[in-house]
């Protein structure tokens, strides 16, 4: 893998990897140059693009973590109600308190789970769409499964480099 710059192991002549900074809940685009990719893409066109994936994500976090905080209280309240403030428990709810609880928070984990795939689902929507408007450029944006990274791939290089292995083949002069 040739990289562009010897120091930074996320740009290549493949991919141009943007890291996910999970504190500023960000895509790393310091070290960008428009000149990766021929001046195809321009700085201000990449960080719309990121900044919308990134307030998307942001959005989703939210609601992954509303359902979490809403499901753990209720649970929590259910739990203290039976257990601190109704006394004695009653005798049919003792067998039921443990299977309740796996089951309540078995469905909080797939509300979590769900929010996620949705979150990944409209990122990688938005990203079809990035990519409809740069396909004629020969750029493609890739989404990896999860939220560590988004690439910008330049295939126009890498068919450039197939054509003219194979033109070289042929016998024909290469551009």
């Amino acid at each position: 893998m040739s990289s562009s710059n010897p120091q930074d192991p996320t740009q290549s002549t493949k991919r141009i990897s943007f890291p996910f900074n999970s504190q500023t809940r960000t895509f790393e685009t310091t070290s960008y140059n428009p000149s990766l990719v021929d001046n195809k893409l321009s700085p201000q066109e990449l960080n719309d693009t990121l900044s919308q994936i990134s307030y998307l994500y942001k959005n989703k976090e939210k609601q992954i973590l509303g359902t979490l905080f809403i499901g753990s209280t209720t649970v929590i309240a259910i739990n203290t109600y039976f257990l601190e403030i109704y006394r004695p428990v009653p005798e049919w709810v003792r067998p039921y308190g443990k299977p309740l609880n796996i089951v309540a928070f078995t469905i909080i984990g797939y509300y979590l789970w769900r929010s996620h795939r949705r979150a990944y689902k409209d990122a990688y929507e938005l990203l079809t769409q990035a990519n409809l408007r740069l396909s004629p450029k020969g750029l493609r944006w890739s989404f990896p499964q999860v939220f560590e990274k988004i690439e910008l791939c330049p295939d126009y290089k890498l068919y450039y480099s197939k054509t003219a292995i194979n033109e070289e083949a042929d016998g024909l002069p290469v551009k």
